[in-house]
Formats: C-alpha cells, sequence, structure tokens
C-alpha cells in the first residue's frame, strides 16, 4: 500500500504513477524536502514528531533530503532518502537546467547568442546549464569556488570570472551560502539574478536596492515539470525496494 503525503504537483502525479503497482509493504513518501524548518513537514502544518509517533511500525518511509528530519527522530526511525543518489541528483540538475533556459527565454528580450552569463558554481547544475548556454552560443562566465570548479571551467569551453568590472544579463547562484555582498555586485553589475540555491546567495533587498531584478527559481522540477520529476523519483524508489528485497 502506497501513502503518498501530499505536497507539490509532484506528489500528485507520483500518486498517478504508483496507483497500479503492487509492493509487499505498507509504504509511507513524504515530500521533497520533507521539511523546510525542521518541525513540519513541507506543505502542512502536520509536526514531524506527531507523523512518527503514529507511524505503523511496520511501515517504510521514504522522504527528500532525510538531513532536515531532526537527530532523535532519525536515530528511531529506518527512513530511506530517495534524492541522496547521484542518479536522482543528476536528472533533477537536468531538468533545473530546462528551467534556467525557460526563465531566461521569458525574462529577456535578446537572443542568446547576445546573452552574457555569469554561472555561480560549477557543481552539477552549473556545468549543465553551462552547457546549455554554450551550446546556444551566449557568452559564460563561471565564479568557481574551488580548483575543481576552474579545471571543469576550462574544459567546458566556460570562461573564468575574475572579478572584473563586468556587465551582466544575468547572474545564476547554485551556492548555498551568502556569495554576493555589495562591494562585489556593484562591481560585477546584472540586470537580472537568478536564485536556484536553497540558502540564499544574496539578499534580495541588495538586489533591489542596486536595481537588480532577484528571481527566486527554487524547486524548478516540482514547479515546471512535475511529472517528469514524479517520475525520477519513482524510479529512485523502486531501486531502493529492489535492493531491499534483494539483502533479504
Amino acid at each position: 500500500m502506497w501513502n503518498i503525503f501530499p505536497g507539490d504537483k509532484r506528489m500528485f502525479y507520483l500518486k498517478q504513477i504508483l496507483k497500479n503497482k503492487k509492493n509487499k509493504n505498507s509504504i509511507e513518501i513524504l515530500p521533497i524536502p520533507v521539511s523546510r524548518d525542521k518541525v513540519h513537514i513541507c506543505n502542512s502544518n502536520i509536526k514531524i514528531e506527531d507523523f512518527f509517533e503514529n507511524l505503523n511500525p511496520n511501515s517504510l518511509v521514504f522522504c527528500g533530503k532525510k538531513s532536515l528530519i531532526p537527530d532523535d527522530i532519525l536515530k528511531k526511525h529506518k527512513i530511506y532518502d530517495y534524492s541522496d543518489n547521484e542518479t536522482f541528483l543528476l536528472k533533477n540538475a537536468e531538468l533545473t537546467s530546462y528551467g534556467v533556459l525557460k526563465i531566461i527565454n521569458e525574462k529577456s528580450n535578446k537572443p542568446m547568442n547576445n546573452l552574457k552569463i555569469l554561472i555561480s558554481g560549477f557543481g552539477r547544475i552549473g556545468k549543465l546549464v553551462s552547457q546549455i548556454f554554450l551550446g546556444l552560443k551566449s557568452k559564460v562566465y563561471v565564479m568557481g569556488h574551488s580548483e575543481k570548479d576552474s579545471f571543469w571551467t576550462d574544459n567546458f569551453g566556460a570562461l573564468e570570472f575574475k572579478y572584473q568590472n563586468e556587465q551582466f544579463d544575468f547572474i545564476i547562484n547554485t551556492v548555498p551560502e551568502m556569495i554576493f555582498y555589495e562591494e562585489n555586485l556593484k562591481n560585477i553589475k546584472s540586470e537580472n539574478y537568478i536564485e536556484l540555491a536553497s540558502y540564499p546567495g544574496v539578499e534580495k533587498k541588495l538586489c533591489e536596492d542596486l536595481n537588480i531584478n532577484y528571481i527566486s527559481a527554487l524547486g524548478i522540477p516540482g514547479k515546471f515539470y512535475p511529472m517528469q520529476a514524479a517520475k525520477i523519483i519513482e524510479e529512485s524508489i523502486i531501486k531502493i525496494l529492489d535492493k531491499l528485497e534483494g539483502e533479504k
């Protein structure tokens, strides 16, 4: 039996995908992220603590980003994180990169080959976003945050940003920490700032003060491509269940 906790549209489509699939267990599927405040289940008033107190002890629990569940609950219960594998992360990063293309296409009146873009961070999402825009002949700069970022920047054909006095059409942040302050943002100069990171790279008010259009773009897979994102969740859960079955 599949018990799918209401969340965004991903959970709606996941319910449709799984309704005809049989399983041997009672399975609880919580959203991604499972929580935003480490107290309540995401998109609900239900406390995480209350949910687990009333849980059937024979149920298997799946969620996204289980590190957001308090440690005392993690120690008491076996919880499987369907977002904690490379395939899931890469497929979601791919959907995110397509969503960024969609946002920029809607927000800009320039053709793609005339755009100048700065990407902060060069992990999965940074690489995939850069591939898309380099393929469209945009001028792509990368603000790397490690030696590894510099290596990949060179190999992808993007330009390494050196904090010169530059003008960009878009800054795309993928790094979940405060990166941009008044002194460096004034030098960078951008018309738009797209926030992809769970923890913001800049204060929204600073963007407003500097006349930069701040675009919050969290959770792109769930907002723009919920059916495809739900399929990725389903694939991950089935793989975990198959592995558990194989270990018996």
